[in-house]
Parts: C-alpha cells; sequence; structure tokens
C-alpha cells in the first residue's frame, strides 16, 4: 500500500531525474550542433560539441585590439536583440579573433556572429540582405538556437567544418570569434562585412567598417 501510495511521486522523480542527465551535457558550457542555420541555408550540418566558455583575461584585457567599426545605437531589426556597437580585430599567434561587443547585454542562450566576404570573382555572388549594399560569396559563422530539450546550430567557414571558436565576456557585453589564421591568409586582403543576431537569425550589421578588409 506504501508504494502504490507515493508511486506517482516516485515517477515523477525518475523522470525529473532523466530530463536532468538528458540535458546535463547541453548546458550553457557546450554548443550542440545539429541542424541548418534557419537564416543561412548554406551552412554545415554538424554533430559535435563545441565549447562555449568564458574568454580569458588574457584575451579580453588585451591592448592589442584594434576597433575596425563601430555601429549606430537602436538600429537592429528586432527591438531588444543584439545590438551592435563596436567590433575589433586582433591577431596572436594561431587565430585572427573579432570582437563584436553589443549596448545591451549578450545572450548566452542563442547567440550569432558571422562575417560575410567577396572571396572569388569567379563564384557566384549574393546580395547581402542585411542594411549594408555588399555581394558576398562565402560566409564564416557561429551560432547556436534552441529547440525543444537541445541546442542546434553551426560552425563553419566555407569549406572547413568546426573550425571557428567562440567565447564570451558579460563584463563588456562581448562575444568572440576566433579563426585560425593559417585558414585566413586565403582572405588577405579580402573585402568583408560582420553582423551579430540571435536565435539563427541575423539582426544587426557594424555599418561603420573603417578597415574593411582582411589583414593578418
Amino acid at each position: 500500500m506504501t508504494i502504490r501510495k507515493y508511486f506517482g511521486w516516485i515517477l515523477a522523480v525518475i523522470v525529473l531525474l532523466g530530463v536532468v542527465v538528458y540535458l546535463l551535457p547541453y548546458k550553457r558550457d557546450y554548443m550542440y550542433w545539429e541542424l541548418k542555420s534557419k537564416g543561412y541555408p548554406d551552412l554545415y550540418r554538424q554533430l559535435e560539441e563545441y565549447s562555449f566558455t568564458q574568454a580569458p583575461k588574457k584575451l579580453t584585457d588585451s591592448f592589442e585590439w584594434v576597433v575596425i567599426a563601430t555601429d549606430e545605437k537602436g538600429d537592429g531589426d528586432i527591438p531588444n536583440w543584439p545590438d551592435a556597437k563596436e567590433l575589433s580585430m586582433l591577431v596572436n599567434a594561431d587565430t585572427l579573433w573579432f570582437r563584436y561587443t553589443t549596448y545591451n547585454n549578450i545572450d548566452l542562450n542563442e547567440p550569432m556572429v558571422s562575417i560575410a566576404l567577396y572571396h572569388s570573382k569567379n563564384q557566384q555572388a549574393s546580395p547581402w540582405y542585411g542594411t549594408i549594399q555588399f555581394n558576398y560569396n562565402e560566409m564564416i559563422a557561429v551560432g547556436y538556437f534552441r529547440e525543444n530539450l537541445r541546442y542546434k546550430g553551426y560552425n563553419m567557414l566555407a569549406g572547413e567544418k568546426g573550425v571557428c571558436r567562440l567565447q564570451y565576456d558579460i563584463e563588456s557585453n562581448s562575444l568572440f570569434l576566433g579563426v585560425p589564421t593559417n585558414l585566413m591568409v586565403r582572405y588577405q586582403g579580402i573585402e568583408f562585412i560582420a553582423s551579430i543576431g540571435l536565435k539563427g537569425l541575423w539582426n544587426d550589421d557594424f555599418d561603420g567598417i573603417q578597415l574593411n578588409r582582411i589583414s593578418i
């Protein structure tokens, strides 16, 4: 009788523990890439996990950051979504870093950052759908969004899968996109634009890019 009396509670606890165990590997420190982006149909399908952690102080506090773009406040497509403020670039031994700083608090649940490039005149180009008039034919993008009980997203550099790194700094409202320099050499001198978004969707461009060519 005692077991029957508490059977419902016991079953509820078992189910709850099962959900916790199911979700444990997919906490905020990881991104589980699985499906194509809602905004970028050409992105790669990923079935791997990549770390998503606080950027180290050595990176956030470096004096080598060069501001290459600023953007006006409040010109994002959707209010309260990431509102682009400042784009900076830094090159260290093996990584080209882009720092996306926003006016509002960064969203650690479903972030998105991207770089669109016009790489080759021999490849078909598409018009950029943001606020900047730009034709692009290659994309560097990292981001993810929550769907049901898991995070799904993308990590790509044209022709390469899962090579980018994404980190954050809550104090400065910044996301950091890191790309291996050996893979960026081919883009030396190439024009580019940068954007930030949420839930796999674009929201705001960095309009005033002063150094609009990749420099390593």
